[in-house]
């Protein structure tokens, strides 16, 4: 976390200055790490520590904005589309059903209408088209 801040004040200053930053191992490097904390939030989702684990990637793809990297998505987007219908679709339908009389659900049923809304939210900063899902956790 030290370092994500010590990487969000050489950003912020860089555009300050407005300089350009011209690193093409940079670019790829936040790619990757961006693409790695997607991974690790998805598979190792956990609802105490949800909210962190977002702003975390929030704050990857915020420093990749203000550096001007013109970052690609597509290896996230791919990964998190295939969450998407896999595992949060689903605990939003499961949602927005009566609940059964007993569930073996995993774990990460127990996310609430906040938290699904939370990572949706980031399916639309990563590009994804996750409106439809937004509308029915917001009813």
């Amino acid at each position: 976390m030290n370092h994500l801040a010590e990487l969000e004040a050489i950003a912020t200053e860089a555009s300050h200055m407005r300089c350009r930053f011209d690193q093409p191992e940079a670019k790829r490097t936040l790619e990757r790490l961006i693409l790695r904390s997607l991974w690790h939030l998805l598979h190792h989702c956990q609802p105490a520590t949800l909210e962190v684990d977002l702003h975390q990637l929030h704050r990857l793809i915020q420093i990749g904005k203000t550096l001007n990297l013109n970052l690609s998505f597509a290896a996230t987007q791919e990964l998190y589309l295939d969450h998407l219908y896999s595992w949060i679709i689903p605990l939003v339908l499961q949602k927005s059903s009566p609940p059964p009389r007993r569930s073996k659900a995993k774990a990460t049923a127990s996310l609430s209408s906040g938290q699904l809304q939370a990572l949706l939210q980031l399916g639309q900063l990563l590009g994804v088209d996750v409106t439809p899902s937004l509308r029915q956790v917001a009813q």
